[in-house]
């Protein structure tokens, strides 16, 4: 969850990774292993944006409705929180 939490508030993976000091490649594979493991998207992605997905909101602002982790709602900006 501190891996999605982190895209989230830094609005992408790059600065998500260079705020948590680990390679690119290991923040966007620990966001896919989550989505895997909860069957479900968290984040639409494209090459310029990305976005929490309904899921995703509710993942993020709730933190985990799914029971394992911790969530957290900052009231920052970073990626768009919309329910499309």
């Amino acid at each position: 969850m501190k891996v999605l939490a982190t895209v989230v508030d830094e609005g992408g993976f790059s600065a998500a990774s260079r705020k948590l000091g680990i390679p690119l490649a290991t923040v966007s594979r620990r966001v896919s292993r989550l989505e895997r493991y909860l069957n479900a998207r968290l984040l639409e992605r494209s090459t310029r944006s990305l976005r929490l997905t309904e899921v995703g909101a509710a993942y993020y602002v709730q933190g985990n409705p799914f029971g394992n982790c911790q969530g957290r709602d900052t009231g920052r900006g970073g990626a768009r929180r919309s329910a499309r």
